[in-house]
């Protein structure tokens, strides 16, 4: 990658962020990188991240955060260091 980026919401010390009514963190996140890259010239936009051959992705239970059998209704997805998943990510 060429760039590189970062946001943090919150307070010094430990106090809920529940009173802003949702992720700030993400909706700044999205509107600042679109911005960033509408400005940008195209070497960047065409030179993406190369995923390494150790990530692989997959779906998982976003209630329980097991590896998906097929059957979750709430499924997402995300990125697996390939060589530690084992059993634990399945027991019950």
């Amino acid at each position: 990658p060429e760039l590189l980026a970062g946001v943090w919401f919150g307070y010094d010390y430990p106090r809920s962020l529940s009173e802003f009514g949702g992720n700030y963190s993400i909706i700044f996140w999205d509107e600042v990188m679109t911005l960033i890259y509408d400005k940008l010239d195209s070497r960047y936009t065409k030179n993406f991240f190369s995923v390494p051959n150790k990530l692989i992705k997959l779906s998982y239970d976003k209630n329980t955060g097991k590896l998906a059998q097929g059957y979750e209704e709430d499924l997402d997805e995300g990125w697996f260091v390939i060589d530690q998943i084992d059993d634990t990510h399945n027991k019950d």
